[in-house]
């Protein structure tokens, strides 16, 4: 987990470098005009979905965000992502059918680059809290106790560096185009690689301003 956090720590330092260069130039030229990318905005929510895999397998992720907006440059706030994986898996299981369920939470940090007033790239660092759980599928639970649905579970730190570029719709709305990569901590699954939910995503993202 240490190896990936130091590759993770890296990559965001490696895309926020460029763009803090710019930093004094678009300082001297926000009061020319004020868009949502450069102060107006304060309180946001986004959702996004996004593609990737796992065990080599097609899957897909459904995340919300509420940031707060800092300054014309930086937002914190919190973000969470629920595990879409449709398959039913039979590998640990004598009889019947499971599933596997997962999600996280956490923390991020901001930061927005202008490159225009309808246009931003955004690169985020998001830390936080997993669960990932092999569940026996519902057509099999009936005659089983609510402790035996639950074929095994654990939790997982995560650390998800992350680009976006945003484009304004209106006064409100943005759509953007992402892309990110979710390294996790060794996941104790029986029967499953420790790196199985790691890899790169790309997906779209929603973005509404509340005020």
């Amino acid at each position: 987990m240490k190896t990936k956090i130091l590759i993770a720590a890296a990559a965001t330092l490696l895309f926020t470098l460029p763009a803090s260069s710019q930093l004094n130039k678009y300082s001297s030229m926000k009061n020319e005009s004020k868009t949502e990318f450069t102060g107006k905005t304060r309180i946001y929510a986004g959702m996004s979905v996004s593609y990737t895999s796992v065990d080599k397998q097609p899957a897909g992720y459904l995340g919300a965000k509420a940031g707060l907006v800092l300054n014309d440059n930086f937002s914190i706030g919190i973000a969470g992502s629920a595990l879409w994986y449709d398959y039913r898996l039979t590998g640990l299981v004598d009889e019947g059918t499971y599933h596997l369920e997962s999600g996280y939470t956490g923390l991020f940090v901001e930061f927005t680059q202008n490159l225009g007033e309808r246009v931003s790239i955004n690169l985020s660092l998001l830390t936080g809290q997993g669960i990932a759980i092999y569940r026996m599928d519902r057509a099999y639970t009936e005659s089983l106790s609510w402790y035996n649905e639950k074929i095994d579970e654990d939790t997982f730190g995560v650390m998800e560096p992350g680009i976006e570029l945003l484009f304004r719709t209106n006064d409100k709305s943005s759509i953007g185009l992402s892309a990110s990569y979710c390294s996790t901590s060794p996941l104790q699954l029986t029967g499953s690689s420790h790196g199985m939910l790691d890899g790169f995503r790309t997906g779209i993202s929603f973005r509404y301003s509340i005020f």
